[in-house]
């Protein structure tokens, strides 16, 4: 069997996306997920692939965007780990040999705990009431007020 680098190099450029995918929807279900080093890692390892699916099918502006995508994704990893432990990262050597493994285990565990986060609201549950804007508050304290004295 025969297989062509261009169709390997589109499937891992799929595998990228829908990693880049996978940590925005982790973002949007945990509001702290931004400062882990999983999600850095996550945005890493998403564009070494989708960068990789490029170099066969070359594209400018993706090679770009996402080559910053990597180089802002090495220097969050780097700077989380380094407030989560500040002894122990001096360089960016050392943060692809400390931090690798410790990511890939939480990847694992995060994907389980998300899934365990999210869960279904009960029928006949109340709806929060929404909050009034901040004009709509102003404009009723304003109506309120009128006419009388200070």
């Amino acid at each position: 069997m025969n297989i062509d680098m261009t169709t390997v190099a589109e499937v891992v450029g799929l595998i990228g996306a829908f990693t880049y995918i996978f940590a925005y929807i982790q973002l949007q279900l945990k509001r702290d997920y931004a400062k882990t080093v999983t999600y850095s890692f996550m945005n890493f390892s998403a564009g070494v692939m989708v960068l990789f699916s490029l170099y066969f099918m070359w594209n400018t502006a993706a090679v770009i965007g996402n080559t910053m995508w990597v180089v802002m994704s090495v220097y969050g990893m780097y700077r989380t780990y380094r407030k989560q432990n500040p002894e122990a990262v001096e360089t960016l050597e050392e943060v692809a040999e400390v931090i690798v493994p410790d990511i890939l285990a939480d990847a694992v565990g995060g994907v389980a705990e998300a899934v365990q986060d999210v869960t279904p609201v009960p029928p006949g549950t109340p709806k929060r009431k929404k909050r009034k804007s901040r004009k709509a508050r102003k404009k009723k304290k304003n109506r309120n007020t009128r006419g009388k004295k200070k």
